[in-house]
């Protein structure tokens, strides 16, 4: 019979390992793990992975594509997230609006967001399947709507990605 454990960010890291994930850790017990488009037509994902909540017991997920989006297409995007929820209950998908400077295009990206309850604790199994239908439902999310309008950014840079992990 499979043990049931506390979650934690170790079993997060083992189930990556399970799995033949890439991932980088944070200092906070984050992940963050990098997907590879599967073809020329997928974007490439990141992902972040924590143990949330009070007594760290929620397994929360959120995925991204590696590029950006005009931020003033938002009314096109969100009726295409509203017509994925009336279809779907997973994930839940919304808009996240970056930083805007002056003089520059406002941007925004599409994510895609899991959160799982263990308060009784999860074992491996299950925890590795959570992962992946986390995922694989966020790429199914993710690629229904891609390519949104005018795409103005293929990728994120370093930099952008060690902000962004250290915002987790």
């Amino acid at each position: 019979m499979a043990e049931i454990l506390r979650l934690d960010a170790g079993r997060i890291a083992d189930a990556f390992e399970r799995a033949g994930v890439r991932y980088l850790s944070g200092g906070d017990g984050g992940f963050l793990a990098l997907f590879d488009p599967p073809n020329a037509e997928k974007p490439a994902l990141h992902a972040t992975f924590h143990a949330a909540g009070p007594d760290g017991d929620v397994l929360a997920v959120r995925v991204t594509m590696a590029r950006l989006f005009v931020a003033d297409d938002r009314l096109q995007m969100l009726a295409a997230i509203n017509t994925w929820h009336q279809d779907h209950r997973w994930p839940k998908g919304h808009i996240e609006y970056l930083p805007s400077q002056p003089g520059r295009i406002p941007l925004a990206r599409l994510v895609a967001e899991h959160h799982v309850s263990f308060t009784a604790g999860v074992h491996d199994e299950m925890l590795d399947e959570t992962i992946e239908v986390a995922l694989a439902t966020s790429v199914t999310f993710l690629s229904a709507l891609c390519p949104p309008p005018r795409p103005v950014q293929e990728s994120v840079s370093a930099e952008e990605l060690e902000e962004w992990f250290s915002d987790l």
